[in-house]
């Protein structure tokens, strides 16, 4: 592994201001959920399980419109997309601490669907700015700048909220999201390079010829990772309270970003892996988990499978990314997106059953066990042919079981 790849994008014209407007902008957007679920249960005095309900609805209308949003960039462009989600979306959240419940489940489903597609948009555009050996470098460090957003901006977000009220900080939210979409506007970066608009015009190649098995493979690997990732967030909460140590299920998580963030690292600065052999290591590694009995070494244990957080979601926007027409980017990445964000909301509740139901340590192990499972249904489900082995090959992935990931 060197950091020479590192190095050489963010010299590429406008990359390394990209990669600084996303993290910035995510700050917010990372925040912003957990925000609303503590104004709705302690501000507006609702139960959990309402709560529950408004976080479910914001994520379906996210889950539609990230793809309906990448469509629409697609065709009209990047500009008056930012333009209608950043109004919608700044709407939404100055509003939302002023709304009764009701209104906040009709905003949050249209603050979902029309939310600014920071997430989408940025890996379009340096898939766009990048050369295709610097791909993996280039989203692993995206990757990266993800996991930092959400490690920050969850925790000011709680610390301005308790000193502050929900009020004056979903006001901030707000203010922050408004200026995160007028930056992405003012920096407008490509969506596709010159020589792939020359190599592809005309409008868009229509869904059906590219959201074939290799595609859907790849988002069922990644719904898998999201449905993984979200059940170990829950397990982990559920385990340190079991064991009285509530005040440190932040400096856990903590540990496990950072293993996250160090692991993309040297993903992006290495060899090429499959997406469902990065899934098979993340879901596995989560079992033994299951036999911390102290919070230190839940922490310890989680340092290994934490590892191929980022690089898992960076394999598969990648992959993504190379199956489908570069005039179809923003739609693809839209539904990485949305299978990111299906798999976190089946996650969370089916593990939290399984907490709520025996020892909460059996959440890793159950964790694993789906994931490994489904992952190993993928694998056995999209076996590789000789010529899509031989493109793997050339292509330099390290697997020999492994989903197809070239056109």
């Amino acid at each position: 592994m060197t950091l020479g790849p590192y190095g050489a994008i963010l010299r590429r014209p406008g990359v390394g201001a990209l990669v600084l407007q996303s993290f910035l902008a995510r700050i917010p957007i990372a925040a912003a959920p957990l925000l609303l679920t503590l104004h709705v249960v302690e501000t507006m005095d609702r139960s959990y399980a309402q709560s529950g309900l408004l976080a479910a609805v914001f994520a379906i209308g996210a889950a539609i419109g990230a793809p309906l949003l990448g469509r629409a960039i697609d065709r009209v462009g990047l500009r008056p997309v930012v333009v209608v989600t950043t109004v919608v979306d700044t709407v939404f959240w100055l509003s939302s601490s002023h709304l009764g419940y009701s209104a906040l489940l009709v905003g949050g489903f249209f603050g979902g669907l029309l939310a600014i597609p920071v997430f989408s948009v940025v890996r379009q555009s340096l898939a766009a700015m990048l050369p295709f050996e610097e791909r993996q470098a280039g989203l692993s460090l995206d990757s990266i700048s993800v996991e930092m957003s959400f490690a920050i901006g969850p925790a000011l977000g709680i610390v301005l909220l308790t000193q502050a009220g929900s009020t004056v900080t979903l006001t901030l939210v707000g203010v922050l999201i408004a200026l995160a979409g007028v930056s992405l506007l003012v920096l407008n970066p490509p969506m596709t390079s010159v020589d792939e608009r020359d190599a592809e015009p005309g409008p868009p190649i229509p869904t059906r010829a590219w959201l074939r098995r290799e595609a859907i493979g790849l988002l069922l690997i990644t719904g898998t990772a999201a449905f993984t990732l979200a059940g170990t967030d829950t397990a982990i909460v559920a385990v340190l309270r079991s064991f009285g140590e509530t005040p440190l299920i932040g400096p856990v998580i903590t540990v496990w970003c950072i293993a996250s963030m160090v692991g993309g690292f040297i993903y992006g600065a290495g060899r090429r892996v499959s997406p469902v052999l990065l899934l098979v290591l993340l879901a596995g590694l989560c079992i033994p988990v299951a036999l911390g009995t102290t919070w230190w070494l839940v922490a310890l244990l989680l340092i290994p499978t934490g590892a191929f957080c980022a690089p898992v979601v960076s394999a598969t926007a990648q992959d993504l990314i190379e199956i489908a027409p570069a005039r179809s980017r923003g739609q693809v990445t839209g539904l990485h997106v949305s299978a990111l964000t299906i798999g976190a909301a089946v996650g969370a509740p089916i593990i939290g059953v399984v907490v709520d139901s025996a020892d909460p340590r059996w959440g890793f192990f159950a964790i694993g066990a789906i994931g490994l499972a489904l992952a190993l249904a993928i694998a056995v489900a999209e076996r590789l042919s000789p010529a899509t082995r031989a493109r793997a090959e050339r292509r330099g992935d390290a697997s020999g079981v492994c989903l197809p990931a070239s056109k």
